[in-house]
């Protein structure tokens, strides 16, 4: 009598209570088949393999139910998800997946691997993932040396048609038109001993909320150059227009991603703005004349810092080889509005100078770009009064 009223009230509960029965469903264990060379299937430290294809298999813990499960695995890169090609194997039963293999021809890059298990056809829920890397290795051939602590070289990203701007989350780059233009060139190797000839670059543009939009890599049969070799991108102006996909707000982030021959990843983030309705907010700096002949005689000459933009220019200027014969800029900082300009007097002194040609440069930053004024003075020595002169009187 009471087990007929365990089963009743088992049934009315789960009834009532569906998530119950998915306690039923047996957990599922990613077991990566690849060798594993290092790593701990963190997001920070993802399992290292050397290996063209990563091959994976699902085993089973403890819970009934399997039978009564749909499960789906699927790969993907890890961090850019929405800019890879996503591989899924779905709507599998229990004895589809006992003891199968699953594989997928790898790309250099880091990748997820996850399994969901179904019940009912309704809910689903994430069971296990696994986290792994394959570094752009060519050949795919291991041992390699992987020094602790190793890092990529750090990539800039050079934003070509800008007027202002500093690439920061609240100052982002004011682009000149609805294509951004862009450089990947001037890096920094930080170990001073990395080898990046196989080392591989992708980027991802975003809008707000973090949702790329567009990316840029190559998918080619030699899995180790699936992306873009690092050392072939520099010096090549790469172009995205924004019309094809608007930003609400018209930011939008541009990621840059480098993974060494190690596996290890570094990323460079700038923000840019494009407005398509008003135009882009601009800030242009202009500087008249672009160089100052003192001669040999002139002490003070003056150049104007121009606000040639749409917005309020803030401006500085020192000299930049630290000539101490340029006594003093007056100002030598200031805010102008728009349309507007402001004098800087430029003042030199000789007294200390022996004869000969000089030159030297001001320095002109500002929020709407940057500008170089070169300087040219000259040092004449004073003619010598005549000496030992002889009046003969006939």
């Amino acid at each position: 009598m009471k087990f007929m009223f365990f089963v009743t009230w088992l049934l009315v509960f789960s009834a009532l209570n569906p998530h119950f029965l998915l306690s039923q469903v047996p957990n599922g264990v990613i077991t990566l088949i690849s060798k594993i060379e290092s790593g701990s299937n963190t997001y920070d430290d993802p399992y290292v393999i050397y290996t063209d294809t990563v091959a994976w298999r699902i085993d089973e813990t403890d819970g009934p139910g399997k039978e009564n499960a749909t499960y789906m695995t699927d790969i993907h890169l890890a961090r850019h998800r929405s800019c890879s090609q996503t591989i899924i194997f779905e709507n599998l039963s229990w004895s589809n997946i006992v003891g199968r293999t699953f594989k997928w021809r790898a790309m250099a890059g880091i990748y997820y691997i996850k399994l969901s298990i179904t019940h009912n056809g309704e809910e689903k829920f994430i069971r296990t993932f696994v986290q792994c890397k394959v570094p752009p290795i060519k050949p795919f051939t291991h041992p390699y040396e992987m020094p602790p602590g190793n890092h990529p070289p750090v990539p800039v990203i050079n934003i070509i048609n800008t007027g202002s701007g500093s690439g920061s989350y609240g100052d982002p780059y004011i682009i000149d038109g609805p294509i951004v233009q862009f450089l990947v060139d001037n890096s920094y190797d930080p170990d001073g001993n990395d080898d990046i000839r196989y080392g591989v670059c992708y980027w991802a543009i975003y809008t707000e909320g973090n949702h790329p939009v567009y990316c840029k890599y190559e998918s080619e049969t030699d899995p180790a150059k699936t992306f873009l070799y690092y050392d072939e991108i520099q010096g090549t102006v790469y172009e995205w227009d924004t019309r094809k996909r608007p930003s609400t707000d018209n930011t939008y982030k541009l990621i840059l991603c480098v993974m060494d021959q190690y596996g290890e990843q570094v990323e460079a983030t700038v923000r840019f703005y494009y407005d398509p309705e008003s135009g882009s907010v601009m800030r242009q700096l202009t500087v008249d004349p672009m160089n100052l002949d003192f001669g040999n005689s002139t002490a003070t000459m003056s150049i104007n810092i121009i606000n040639a933009g749409s917005s309020d220019l803030s401006w500085s200027a020192e000299t930049t080889k630290g000539q101490s014969w340029i006594k003093s800029l007056s100002p030598n900082s200031g805010s102008i509005a728009v349309n507007k300009y402001e004098k800087i007097d430029v003042t030199v002194d000789r007294s200390a100078l022996a004869d000969g040609t000089y030159d030297g440069t001001i320095s002109v930053s500002s929020n709407g770009g940057n500008k170089t004024v070169n300087v040219f003075l000259e040092v004449n020595a004073a003619p010598l009064p005549p000496q030992n002169i002889q009046v003969v009187i006939p």
